[in-house]
């Protein structure tokens, strides 16, 4: 997955027209060539991105979620639908776009970005004991990332900037698989 790790705050905030902006509590689709996703201001919160339907230059459906507190039941609003629904009821559409196979980003927050912090918002279950967020992280056929980060941007091709911002980056495959696993 190719992967920037910036600290140039100014520099990463300046976006082009086709940038996509996901303010917190929301979620926000692409299905074009040029958009970029972009959130910001990722500090207790924590983003989803899912991409899916890879073209072989670019994926032709991307989503981005700015998850308030990391927590799957917050309310998330979507730009068609101004009604707010809980994240976990996101996952299974989700889920269902990857069937195909794809790639799934996890970003804990400047401030949730320790392994605990990231293993308790994956972990998360809903009423049934199901830990959807952890089974979508864990999908075969799928590429996954887990990093920690003030923003990200996602672009069509696939490639991650991170705003590290002191927090940091992208994890390491043994990081990541510990997580998932809950060997921490």
């Amino acid at each position: 997955m190719n992967v920037t790790s910036i600290n140039d705050t100014p520099h990463y905030y300046r976006h082009t027209e086709n940038c996509i902006n996901v303010e917190m509590g929301n979620v926000r689709c692409a299905t074009d060539r040029t958009s970029v996703l972009h959130t910001h201001r990722l500090t207790h919160c924590c983003a989803l991105a899912v991409l899916s339907k890879w073209n072989g230059r670019w994926y032709q459906q991307r989503t981005l979620l700015h998850i308030t507190g990391g927590n799957m039941f917050c309310g998330i609003t979507s730009e068609s639908d101004r009604q707010p629904d809980l994240v976990s009821r996101w996952l299974p559409k989700l889920k269902s776009e990857l069937v195909d196979g794809g790639k799934v980003i996890f970003v804990g927050g400047i401030d949730c970005a320790s392994n605990i912090s990231l293993y308790m918002s994956i972990h998360q279950e809903d009423a049934e004991e199901h830990k959807p967020l952890q089974e979508l992280l864990t999908l075969p056929g799928t590429e996954t990332m887990i990093a920690g980060a003030l923003g990200l941007m996602v672009h069509p091709s696939g490639e991650v900037v991170f705003d590290v911002a002191g927090s940091r980056g992208e994890l390491n495959q043994q990081e990541c698989d510990s997580i998932l696993r809950g060997e921490l």
